[in-house]
């Protein structure tokens, strides 16, 4: 792994940590990001708030959804939303 590359991850794990104490310096971590590290740490930061703060939790994984990286937070959604998931796949008649 690459430098640049580890220190990618390294804010991922930050930006996850640091969201139920401070949501907002972690959701700009995570926005700070690119492609797959944004939808990782937008999960992360999605999973660490579900309780406190739904609304901020459901916006950051809308938006990662968004990206190509979206299958990285369907944990997340699933802890926020299981019913959503549910429909969604009755809906796809899987």
């Amino acid at each position: 792994m690459s430098l640049p590359d580890e220190y990618q991850r390294v804010r991922v794990e930050v930006a996850g940590a640091a969201a139920a104490l401070d949501p907002d310096r972690a959701e700009a971590i995570a926005r700070s990001l690119d492609g797959y590290q944004q939808a990782q740490a937008l999960g992360e930061v999605a999973k660490a708030v579900t309780e406190i703060d739904p609304d901020r939790a459901r916006r950051c994984l809308a938006e990662a959804l968004t990206g190509d990286s979206w299958m990285e937070v369907l944990p997340a959604v699933v802890r926020l939303e299981p019913q959503a998931v549910i429909r969604a796949v009755d809906a796809l008649a899987i």
